[in-house]
């Protein structure tokens, strides 16, 4: 440890460093304490940065990678280190330790200045500026290789700052018609962007207006990719479309919200074949509640999240539930199948307001025109992508809403069965069996045969009973769009 004090991986960006006069020391604990272990380690290189010291080691004897893993929490408690952590990159080792100073802030604003990021922009299609890594090296990714990315992190973790990091860094680097934003938040925390040209509509804040949004941009989907490869279609923008808390906006039993979901799944799949990504974010990272197939979703960012099972959701493994400080997160990106420790960037609400009202954008939101730019008329309130079957009035609910749901289907087909109630409702077996129950007793399905599929017995609306008929009207169906077109007429 006392030749070479350098990686040659080492990017010289302007962040401060400093030189720990009991770094040696400390590695010497580290190494001793991992004997007691009979794990064999050689610390060979270090470098250090304000807030943690980088240790680069090999493997003696018969070690291996996992036993240094095993131990790894042994070793940090038994040396009191706030932090310590093991790392790979281009098959070196790293112990990534920090001793509890003061986290060290990397400033949005300054990278945004500084000459390296203006460099690293020319390369990239749209650049999204993630943090520093372990090694404090400033990591960019380009997003729209991603094509779609998921990010979770609990209450305090970060993921709100990475957010609105992320929108500010395209609104400074960016013209309207290099990128259109579609922003969406229950919450309302990102309205402080509403009213720059970049957006296609203001924040959505609604069910609602989400859903109208959605099948708008859907339309422009198709749009888009029948121009493809045409003058026209080069010079449209980039469309990213930034969710918070996702799931509010689409985990409901309400028809619009289902809607919404098939929607984003098939934008999902083809987005990226017309300048189309999707950001989502997830406070509480489940399988049940992520909804999407995460397949479509390849790329993840995690900051500190709940529990194990968060983790594993988003990342399949673990780790992120043991991430320590605010902007602390795990990137896994599409391009590669290893997770990296990456340190976000910062950018406080009262800078964030400074920079939106300043000279730079308070002249592009009075004099910006872009030709092609994408718009959402949020006051249209007609979906056209609604099938009839599922016009309902959203706030009209009552203990009968899935009864009335898998019956407005039912009306349409000639047979259904248990499991398909199962796979549409995504309920279980007793729930399945119950609604069918109901459904006999309200006339609608024949009696059950020998396990077969069950015939549906109405015919036309005339067939419908006064009970029938005030579930449907009950949870905004319109009757007369049951039977249309009537599947069973000439039967």
């Amino acid at each position: 440890m006392n030749d070479n004090y350098d990686f040659d991986f080492w990017v010289n960006f302007p962040f401060a460093q400093s030189v720990e006069e009991d770094s040696e020391e400390l590695a010497e604990k580290i190494e001793k304490c991992y004997r007691r272990y009979n794990v064999h380690i050689k610390i060979t290189k270090c470098r250090f940065t304000d807030e943690k010291i980088v240790f680069k080691f090999k493997l003696l004897k018969i070690t291996t990678y996992n036993d240094v893993r095993k131990h790894e929490r042994d070793v940090r408690y038994r040396l009191k280190l706030a932090e310590f952590y093991i790392d790979s990159k281009e098959e070196n080792l790293y112990f990534i330790v920090s001793k509890g100073r003061k986290q060290t802030i990397q400033s949005l604003t300054k990278i945004l200045d500084s000459q390296f990021y203006a460099e690293s922009i020319k390369k990239l299609t749209i650049a999204h500026i993630l943090g520093v890594d372990t090694t404090g090296r400033l990591i960019i990714q380009d997003l729209t290789k991603y094509p779609h990315a998921v990010i979770a992190g609990t209450t305090g973790s970060g993921k709100s700052v990475a957010i609105k990091s992320l929108i500010f860094s395209l609104l400074h680097s960016y013209s309207p018609e290099r990128i259109n934003l579609v922003l969406g938040d229950m919450a309302g925390d990102l309205s402080l962007f509403n009213d720059l040209p970049h957006l296609s509509c203001p924040v959505i804040t609604n069910s609602n207006d989400f859903l109208e949004a959605m099948s708008q941009l859907k339309v422009e989907l198709d749009r888009r990719i029948q121009l493809k490869g045409t003058m026209e279609y080069s010079k449209m923008p980039y469309i990213l479309c930034v969710i918070d808390e996702f799931s509010a906006f689409i985990s409901g039993e309400d028809a619009k919200q289902k809607v919404s979901r098939e929607i984003i799944t098939e934008i999902l799949r083809r987005g990226r074949h017309a300048k189309i990504h999707f950001l989502l974010a997830a406070h509480n990272p489940t399988k049940a509640n992520l909804k999407f197939d995460l397949a479509d979703l390849p790329t993840r960012i995690s900051f500190r999240v709940a529990q194990l099972s968060n983790s594993l959701a988003i990342l399949n493994t673990g780790g992120a539930e043991k991430l320590s400080g605010k902007g602390a997160m795990i990137f896994k990106s599409s391009q590669d199948d290893e997770n990296h420790r990456i340190q976000g960037v910062y950018i406080s609400d009262e800078t964030l307001r400074e920079e939106l009202t300043g000279i730079h954008f308070n002249c592009l939101l009075r004099n910006y025109e872009c030709q092609y730019k994408f718009t959402i008329d949020l006051s249209k309130k007609n979906c056209e992508l609604l099938p009839n079957t599922l016009i309902r009035n959203t706030k009209s609910k009552n203990k009968n809403e899935k009864l009335a749901t898998v019956l407005a289907w039912a009306l349409g087909q000639s047979t259904i069965s248990s499991n398909e109630i199962i796979q549409r409702e995504r309920c279980g077996w007793s729930t399945a069996k119950k609604i069918m129950t109901q459904l006999e007793d309200l006339g609608v399905v024949s009696p059950l045969e020998a396990k077969l599929r069950r015939d549906i017995l109405p015919k036309s609306v005339d067939d419908l009973s006064d009970d029938l008929i005030n579930i449907l009207k009950d949870n905004g169906y319109t009757i007369d769009d049951i039977f249309t077109p009537c599947s069973h007429s000439g039967a």
